[in-house]
């Protein structure tokens, strides 16, 4: 007597079902693009980042800085948006306890030419600075260093100088002022010799050159006077 052979599975029985189908692990490019959505969470970390110097993703030796662009005007954007508001609490502020705030206000608006001073310093100090110190970097890459490591301190010296114009504790306010404008200063210096790879010292040397350059002159006016 012979047993009756086992039916075929069908293929839709046979298939394992597929649980992980509708999962997917996010990919570090889609994780990327998600943070880059959050602009102002983007942009706050990047100012934190460059607060504490150059990093060394960004700064390495022959780094052009192609992508950076979007890096660049999302830390332009905060660090407007902080100096408007350093501005109109301090000259709300003032306006309420009777003082002269218009003065303030006008006087505020140097801030914006120190934006664009750090591009043009870009310039002399790519073509005529550092090649006298065998420095070897370009426009783009001190452009950026002058930008990414200065623009972080810009609201922080900003807002001890505008308590100093309100606090009349004016040495203390001076060296800080003096300490957190040599901070950025030493941060680019670090970050030419990192994209340069050369010698620290190097870059300190190219920004003393036109610093004692212009004591000098300053100095011989006074006498000649």
């Amino acid at each position: 007597m012979s047993t009756p052979s086992p039916k075929a599975a069908s293929p839709a029985a046979s298939a394992a079902p597929n649980t992980d189908a509708g999962s997917s692990t996010p990919s570090p490019a889609d994780i990327v693009s998600a943070v880059e959505q959050k602009l102002p969470v983007a942009a706050l970390t990047d100012w934190v980042m460059l607060l504490q110097g150059p990093s060394e993703t960004l700064f390495s030796q022959n780094f052009n800085f192609e992508n950076e662009w979007k890096r660049l005007f999302r830390l332009v954007g905060l660090v407007l948006l902080m100096l408007g508001a350093i501005v109109a609490i301090f000259s709300i502020g003032l306006n309420a306890t009777g003082q002269s705030w218009r003065d303030f206000a006008s006087n505020s608006k140097y801030l914006l030419l120190i934006l664009v001073s750090g591009a043009v310093v870009a310039v002399p100090y790519a073509f005529v600075l550092a090649p006298l110190l065998r420095i070897r970097v370009t426009f783009v890459q001190t452009f950026f260093a002058v930008l990414l490591l200065g623009l972080p301190w810009l609201p922080l010296i900003t807002f001890v100088w505008a308590i100093g114009r309100v606090w009349s504790g004016g040495l203390v306010i001076a060296i800080f002022l003096y300490i957190m404008t040599l901070v950025p200063f030493f941060h680019f210096c670090k970050g030419i010799s990192r994209l340069a790879n050369c010698h620290v010292w190097r870059p300190i040397v190219s920004l003393l050159i036109p610093l004692v350059l212009s004591l000098t002159v300053f100095a011989a006016n006074v006498i000649w006077e």
